[in-house]
């Protein structure tokens, strides 16, 4: 019995990574969140190449990571900011190479997105990792990031 509960609850992790890399992030368009002052951020797809993140069914995070990654891209350009990426495909770059990469774009704001797959309550669902160079309302962008995706995903 304990055997078929995991399984059940490792497919449902893994749906909804699907679902996860499938939607659409919605960020309000109505001068909510437009860029002041040409803010740039940099946005990091977790994982990639030989390093998949979580893995069921056939899903990578990696690949959940990058495509959210890119649409966030494309809505935050829409909106005035100016926006650098770690990947634009599928590859691997260290936590070092991470770091001195973000540190030398001279962004803003630094978001992560990672889709845990635990069933740990301490590590599953969607995570917006950030960081600020000292600009005002950074938490708040990330917050809206966070929030959009867990309301399109559900998770």
């Amino acid at each position: 019995m304990r055997r078929v509960v995991k399984s059940i609850k490792y497919f449902a992790v893994f749906l909804y990574i699907t679902i996860f890399s499938l939607a659409v992030i919605y960020l309000p368009a109505d001068g909510e969140i437009y860029a002041q002052n040409g803010i740039k951020v940099y946005i990091d797809a977790g994982h990639g190449g030989s390093d998949p993140g979580a893995v069921r069914f056939g899903l990578y995070e990696k690949d959940a990571n990058l495509d959210i990654a890119l649409r966030l891209k494309s809505k935050l350009e829409a909106n005035g900011f100016t926006v650098v990426v770690t990947r634009t495909d599928d590859r691997y770059y260290s936590l070092d190479d991470r770091v001195n990469m973000a540190n030398s774009s001279g962004a803003d704001i630094f978001l992560s997105i990672h889709n845990n797959a635990a069933l740990s309550q301490y590590a599953h669902g969607t995570e917006t990792f950030w960081c600020s160079n000292g600009v005002s309302g950074s938490n708040q962008l990330a917050g809206l990031v966070q929030n959009s995706l867990v309301s399109q995903t559900g998770r």
